[in-house]
């Protein structure tokens, strides 16, 4: 296991131009705050904002090394909690509804992929059998909440 370390400084225009600063062994926090440490305060007191995937570890060596820097989660993992998520409900839904998981043409199972795309991304067509499935495998809109799929599929607060 290593530890990346990657400058995504953006450029005059905005352009984030990503490099690899470092691998360092080990997956911890300590490991990420020792090779903050070694690079010393006039290096480290010129990141404003450090990106991270969601392990305490690494938020703590932030915390400590980096007290004014703003920690951000990075968008990959933003990306795959939220699909986590999604695919979670689904299923969840699927069980209550059915009684059992996912099997090729139940309406759920069969659109999962779907749910996970931006709804700027979909066609006419794939929004058209999201809502059809969307109503036969969630008829009383008990566990799903949507407008259409145009707008958005969330999991219901109540």
């Amino acid at each position: 296991m290593v530890t990346g370390i990657v400058d995504h400084t953006r450029d005059s225009d905005g352009v984030v131009h990503a490099r690899l600063l470092d691998l360092v062994p080990g997956r911890s926090g300590k490991a990420y705050a020792t090779w903050l440490t070694d690079q010393g305060p006039d290096f480290t007191i010129g990141i404003k904002t450090a990106a991270l995937d969601p392990f305490r570890g690494y938020a703590n060596a932030i915390r400590d090394e980096l007290p004014e820097a703003i920690t951000v989660l990075d968008a990959f993992h933003v990306v795959e909690l939220g699909s986590s998520m999604v695919d979670e409900v689904r299923r969840r839904v699927q069980q209550d509804t059915l009684g059992h998981r996912g099997r090729s043409g139940d309406p759920l199972y069969g659109i999962r992929r779907t749910l996970q795309c931006g709804a700027e991304h979909l066609t006419d067509k794939q929004v058209t059998r999201l809502d059809m499935k969307l109503d036969l495998g969630d008829p009383t809109m008990k566990y799903l909440w949507r407008g259409s799929a145009t707008n958005s599929c969330a999991p219901s607060t109540t």
